[in-house]
């Protein structure tokens, strides 16, 4: 059996017990879902959703809010997660693994259903390489793992940004989920990232209020294509404007393939950045859980 063995530990906690004690406490963050109650239709007709990736005391309580709503869904069997390479992969990548193993156990790998989406796309390959080291789909699977037991995840890594290719996946995607009503697809992405650590601060290094205003009126541009189902627009903004949104081509996927399923809106349940939580100006990223309808 081939297994994907864990590289992001540090995101999350290596012992099963603080790990869940972790998950717990992002649920019950400040920043996170607690006493929440999900509309019934938002509950019944969100397939699509987007989540962030990065350490759990960071991103884990807007991440909470995607698994939260998800545990309520009464038929949830496989989990489609489209990720990111930041190790510089280029291309749409399908999983070769037969299990995905993290401290709360093995989630076994749907082949069926990614031998399907493969027979549909020319564009995409199997090819492990680049999930190995990746931690963008990583770190949805404890999640996962907290509120379900028997559960089949399709680990697909898209980083592309030629919209054809990305359309053609979608597309594909799209087929395979008509006839598979109780799958349900997450996007991995952070939004902006600023600061002297990446490397990228256009609105300078000195003024707070002025960076963090221009943080999330960028973010919430972003946001406001993705709640419209705007992909190819989302793609073009963070390309021409070379921003840092890192999973703008798993998100844009993700749009492509709602809305070729019926999807009409998305929404956003939770948007925050680290500086909320670290209160350090010096690398700030913006988080953001939304689903689609």
């Amino acid at each position: 059996m081939k297994t994907r063995f864990p590289v992001a530990i540090g995101f999350y906690p290596a012992s099963r017990r603080e790990l869940i004690k972790t998950i717990e406490n992002c649920l019950n963050s400040d920043l996170g879902p607690r006493n929440y109650i999900f509309e019934p239709e938002m509950v019944k007709n969100s397939k699509g959703f987007i989540s962030p990736h990065a350490g759990y005391i960071y991103s884990g309580p807007a991440a909470a809010w995607i698994y939260k709503l998800i545990s309520i869904k009464k038929e949830v069997e496989t989990i489609i997660l489209l990720g990111l390479s930041h190790q510089g992969f280029s291309g749409i990548f399908l999983d070769t693994h037969d299990v995905w193993r993290t401290p709360m156990g093995e989630a076994l790998v749907h082949k069926v259903l990614l031998n399907e989406i493969k027979d549909k796309c020319s564009e995409c390959q199997f090819n492990s390489g680049p999930h190995i080291y990746e931690h963008s789909i990583e770190v949805q699977i404890p999640f996962l793992q907290y509120f379900f037991k028997d559960l089949k995840i399709a680990p697909i890594i898209v980083s592309e940004k030629f919209y054809p290719a990305i359309k053609e996946f979608s597309e594909a995607l799209a087929q395979v989920l008509k006839d598979r009503k109780e799958s349900i697809v997450i996007a991995s992405s952070d939004f902006t990232h600023y600061g002297a650590m990446y490397g990228y601060y256009p609105a300078g290094l000195d003024d707070l209020d002025k960076i963090i205003k221009w943080v999330k009126e960028t973010d919430r541009d972003l946001i406001s294509f993705i709640v419209n189902l705007r992909p190819r627009e989302l793609l073009s903004e963070v390309l021409e404007r070379q921003l840092t949104m890192c999973g703008f081509s798993p998100v844009a996927a993700l749009l492509i393939t709602m809305k070729k399923v019926g999807a009409t809106k998305g929404k956003l349940l939770k948007y925050y950045t680290s500086y909320d939580i670290s209160r350090s100006a010096e690398a700030i990223v913006g988080y953001a859980a939304l689903a689609i309808v």
